[in-house]
């Protein structure tokens, strides 16, 4: 469990396990909606994420018994992280027209919804360490690239309102920050 997730507006479970010495798989599901405060946007979805976590292995993460060295816990250490996230949510957006000057023949607010799904290819570097064998506290911080499609129920006849209220800017995806179909660069951190 993502401690800190709900404060994000999402529920995150994964799981990890060791293939072998210094190679673990990380895998995890994210549940877009619930959170700890409510959201006027109301999003609504999924995401999926996972790939192989490479440890580093330091001389503090590696134990020498019997002339044999091995990792302190296969789940401890510095790693690099490369992963896969699909991505699939929507949002409601309502937007204030009364202080638009020039339409007035608009209704005082507009409430649409957009649809966003995304694939997303992230490298993350991190550090992980495990708490009486029972937990893990990690910190990690990651860039990659992101393909995303994004439909809207905005009316055609509004289309023409404002780019800011049709083209609503929000990064945030949840499993990651996106800067946009431009810039189509993504940044991921936790902890």
């Amino acid at each position: 469990f993502y401690f800190l997730s709900p404060l994000s507006h999402h529920i995150d479970l994964g799981y990890e396990w060791m293939n072998k010495p210094g190679l673990n798989w990380d895998v995890a599901v994210g549940i877009i909606g619930p959170g700890i405060y409510s959201s006027d946007k109301n999003p609504n979805g999924v995401f999926l994420r996972g790939g192989p976590k490479f440890l580093l292995g330091s001389t503090s993460n590696v134990v020498t018994a019997k002339s044999k060295e091995r990792y302190a816990h296969p789940l401890k250490g510095s790693y690099i992280k490369i992963e896969i996230i699909l991505n699939a949510f929507s949002s409601t957006y309502k937007v204030d027209t009364t202080g638009y000057f020039g339409y007035s023949n608009y209704p005082s607010y507009l409430i649409y919804k957009k649809k966003y799904q995304s694939v997303t290819f992230d490298v993350q570097i991190g550090k992980q360490f495990v708490i009486g064998n029972v937990a893990t506290f990690a910190y990690y911080f990651g860039i990659g690239y992101s393909l995303e499609s994004v439909t809207s129920t905005l009316p055609a006849r509004y289309s023409n309102f404002s780019t800011t209220v049709a083209n609503t800017i929000d990064i945030s995806r949840y499993s990651h920050t996106y800067f946009g179909q431009r810039f189509p660069m993504i940044f991921t951190f936790g902890i």
